[in-house]
């Protein structure tokens, strides 16, 4: 037969040698592989940056969003319960959830029991479970609390809170301070003395009987008050903040008033010449008040007329009166209301008004106790004191230290005994 391949003639049934091989069918086309997100490597310490700039979630899901999706993973399947008809029971122990996500040895972030390019991408699609996994999972890998970033935020100063001493009140000092002094030299101050039978009934035709005049004085001699710190040459160049020098200065101007008013009590305890109010050991209530408003009773008719405005009051006999009440309970010097009553009281205490004299608290009177103790009535214009502005000396003649010193003078005096009482009382009957 005639070939149609090589156009030779062939016995019938002969396989011409030249024709093709037959034709094998293609194979079908395989599926491309799928691109997943999981195909995109992040290191841990890439990760940790992205996540720590603002909006760091966002920028990651935007970045695992331009890859195609991932597959998703088969559910698993339905697990019914088994029911045992016996009814046993049998403790069952839960193996640790394993991580939705892990770390190769390399530090890149690989697929666990989820992958999380998939569960960032579905999260931003809507899918709570997926977005709180992976958040979840964040924050156990990358949370930083105070401890971990504790070098960068050291311990703030803050100089504007500097807790200072306390400052005190000075009730003696301030009700008998006449003013300032220049130096230590003593002063003379002159004084009336005595004086009789300057004016009488005139007979007429009759000269006067001449009277007698004499007139005095007081000397008055300053001391001196002082103190210093010596402050190590580096601490002083260190100065520190607040200033080590204005803490310094301003402690000294402190204890200097303190040593004012402590001053002032001890002069007034020198003048024992002066005549006593004395008022019964353990008087309380409504004795203690009508012994007080005899005592002042009595002060109407002294030479003069009362004039005793000033009253420092020692610690025990000035809760005596902040506490009494009359045979009711009603308060005799109330801070509320003062109906009927003989005085008040300012609130907090702060001074009693007992019947038109102000007592003031002093706490450098003796302090609380079983015995008798002073206080002081007088007048103001009977009892003296005077003080120089403190003067800062600063001496920085040795190597090792600086000398930070105060220095400054203070005088007393008392012109006429008769203006001062001093008001005794014992707590204890």
């Amino acid at each position: 037969m005639h070939c149609t391949h090589c156009g030779q003639i062939h016995a019938e049934g002969v396989a011409c040698l030249t024709s093709p091989p037959p034709a094998v069918p293609a194979p079908a086309p395989a599926t491309p592989a799928a691109t997943t997100p999981a195909g995109l490597q992040l290191s841990g310490d890439q990760l940790a940056m992205i996540l720590s700039r603002p909006g760091g979630l966002g920028a990651l899901g935007q970045l695992y969003g331009a890859l195609p999706a991932a597959p998703e993973t088969p559910a698993a399947p339905e697990v019914r319960e088994a029911v045992d008809p016996t009814r046993r029971t049998a403790a069952v122990t839960t193996a640790a959830e394993p991580p939705p996500y892990r770390f190769d040895r390399a530090g890149n972030l690989t697929r666990g029991t989820h992958d999380f390019s998939t569960d960032i991408i579905a999260g931003s699609r809507g899918d709570g479970e997926a977005l709180d996994r992976a958040q979840r999972w964040m924050r156990a890998q990358f949370d930083i609390d105070t401890t971990d970033a504790a070098a960068l935020n050291p311990n703030r100063q803050r100089p504007d809170m500097f807790v200072e001493q306390i400052d005190y009140k000075y009730p003696i000092w301030d009700s008998i301070n006449k003013g300032t002094l220049t130096d230590a030299t003593p002063f003379v101050v002159p004084k009336f003395n005595t004086s009789s039978g300057l004016v009488s009934d005139h007979v007429q035709g009759v000269e006067p009987t001449p009277g007698a005049f004499t007139a005095t004085s007081q000397t008055i001699t300053p001391s001196a008050l002082s103190g210093k710190v010596e402050v190590t040459r580096e601490a002083w160049d260190q100065g520190g903040n607040p200033q080590l020098s204005g803490l310094i200065w301003r402690e000294m101007v402190r204890e200097w008033n303190e040593e004012l008013e402590g001053a002032a009590a001890t002069f007034l305890n020198t003048l024992t010449a002066a005549t006593d109010i004395l008022i019964a050991a353990g008087a309380q209530d409504d004795v203690l008040d009508a012994a007080w408003a005899s005592a002042m009773a009595d002060l109407q008719f002294v030479r003069g007329g009362h004039r005793f405005s000033k009253f420092v009051t020692q610690i025990d006999l000035y809760k005596a009166f902040a506490g009494a009440v009359d045979a009711d309970g009603r308060r005799l010097y109330p801070i509320l209301n003062p109906v009927n009553a003989n005085g008040t009281a300012e609130p907090l205490y702060r001074t009693l008004d007992l019947g038109g004299v102000t007592a003031m608290p002093s706490w450098a009177l003796a302090a609380t106790g079983a015995v008798e103790a002073n206080s002081w009535l007088y007048n103001p214009d009977d009892v003296h004191g005077w003080a120089t502005a403190p003067q800062r000396l600063e001496f920085q003649y040795r190597v090792a230290y600086v000398d930070v010193g105060i220095w400054g003078y203070k005088a007393f005096a008392n012109t006429r005994i008769a203006g001062v009482r001093q008001v005794r009382y014992d707590p204890v009957p």
